[in-house]
């Protein structure tokens, strides 16, 4: 785990949904630089992979000075084992008041130090997916053909040309199929929403948005 001197942390999945948060905390909220993490509103860590980011937290909560944590993984195709899962490592981290049931504007607690601990599951806090799943739903007006040929090619793929992606990586699939036909084709999500390939003001992204707002304190642009 990378260090950080930064008080406040996020743990995400993968480097897709670190690249996601930092697109779109630049495109709503002043104080994020274009090019790294260096004296960001919040540290990032890529754990990558979803167990892992759950094996970093108590790490995370060890560094002194830390005062808010998040954790942003993905639901894939158990919501309620994900959600589960970390509502049980809240309570073993100390943390008070945690629901029975996972919040659908996300999860945020705190212990009895004062820090607070916050978590988010992709797509959209209530269903099954990825980050992929919620990209889908980011595509700008006029996307809808295209996208619509993007899952035709990747079913011919994988039904006709020996095409290996598994089911529960179909959305991921036809969505890289998507982004290799934009303007630069086969960007990364962090990219491919920095250039607008992907609709950072979407509807579907401010519950996050308003989410990372709460728990960070930070500052919206004009």
């Amino acid at each position: 785990m990378k260090a950080s001197a930064n008080p406040h942390q996020m743990v995400a999945e993968d480097e897709d949904i670190r690249g996601m948060t930092l697109s779109i905390m630049r495109h709503h909220f002043l104080g994020w630089p274009d090019e790294g993490p260096s004296g960001a509103p919040f540290f990032i860590h890529n754990a990558n992979g979803g167990n892992q980011a759950l094996e970093m937290l108590p790490e995370v909560f060890k560094q002194p000075g830390i005062t808010v944590v998040c954790l942003v993984v993905d639901a894939e195709n158990d919501f309620a084992g994900r959600a589960r899962g970390i509502l049980d490592i809240a309570i073993r981290l100390g943390f008070q008041n945690v629901p029975n049931t996972w919040p659908k504007d996300g999860l945020r607690v705190s212990d009895a130090r004062g820090r607070i601990f916050g978590a988010w599951i992709l797509p959209d806090n209530e269903s099954h997916g990825m980050v992929e799943t919620l990209c889908v739903a980011m595509m700008p007006n006029g996307s809808a053909a295209l996208w619509d040929h993007a899952v035709e090619a990747t079913l011919i793929a994988k039904e006709t040309h020996g095409a290996t992606y598994s089911e529960a990586h179909a959305t991921k699939a036809r969505l890289y199929a998507w982004l290799a036909w934009q303007a630069t084709p086969g960007e990364r999500i962090q990219w491919a929403i920095g250039k607008g390939y992907l609709n950072a003001a979407s509807d579907v992204v401010s519950g996050y948005v308003a989410w990372c707002d709460a728990l960070y304190g930070l500052q919206r642009k004009p």
